[in-house]
């Protein structure tokens, strides 16, 4: 998505001039793409890179199931109370936010008929604003899926923990400058159909295909580790 919406602001660079603030958002996404594709070109380790990889991809579920959670808030108050986003990058605090969730929207052998209900209605919240059918399979199986990974490459951990927390803060930080260049582009094109939609593809997130019609993987109740 970073390499597409950079690739637009190329072709429609007459729109941002030089000194503009699209351009100096710009210019940050491009200088973080590519440390990101440096830091993945440099990266060792099979292993360490596939947890590297699946700790980012379940950091941005979270913010996303966070970010939903604080617009129903809107209406629904003190629900993003039980989705407050992970406050640092690091694998346990990703990885216990998850758990927590999963806490209060996976349902357990020792739920009782309300618990369930309730955990059903948060579940209802989050699907009705655009959130996959199977956000909470899939936020399960990214939990297991790292658990797996880490236990088979203790030895490369501080090596894995400190590129992934660089790789994630990079994400992070093109992330801001695409919301940004997503506000000017608004502002700029309004009116102009044609440029919106051509906007509205380059900085699309594309979803993992796998997902879709996937058999839900059970997990154990999700506690905080």
């Amino acid at each position: 998505m970073f390499g597409r919406v950079i690739t637009f602001w190329k072709t429609n660079s007459a729109d941002i001039p030089a000194g503009s603030k699209g351009a100096t958002y710009s210019a940050n996404l491009g200088s973080d793409n590519k440390k990101l594709v440096d830091a993945g070109a440099t990266q060792k380790g099979g292993k360490v890179t596939a947890q590297n990889a699946l700790l980012l991809t379940l950091d941005t579920d979270l913010q996303a199931i966070a970010r939903t959670a604080h617009a129903i808030a809107q209406d629904v108050p003190g629900f993003d109370d039980r989705f407050a986003p992970p406050e640092h990058y690091n694998p346990a605090e990703v990885l216990a936010t998850a758990n927590a969730y999963l806490t209060q929207l996976a349902v357990a052998p020792s739920d009782d008929v309300a618990t369930k209900a309730a955990k059903a209605a948060r579940v209802t919240q989050f699907t009705d604003h655009a959130l996959p059918a199977t956000f909470v399979a899939d936020l399960q199986a990214a939990v297991t899926a790292i658990g797996s990974v880490k236990g088979t490459h203790e030895a490369g951990r501080e090596k894995g923990v400190a590129s992934t927390t660089a790789t994630a803060q990079l994400a992070r930080d093109g992330k801001k400058q695409v919301n940004y260049l997503d506000v000017i582009a608004q502002n700029l094109y309004k009116g102009n159909a044609e440029q919106l939609r051509a906007w509205d593809s380059a900085s699309h997130v594309e979803r993992d295909p796998n997902h879709q019609g996937s058999t839900p993987t059970p997990a154990p109740t999700a506690t905080a580790k």
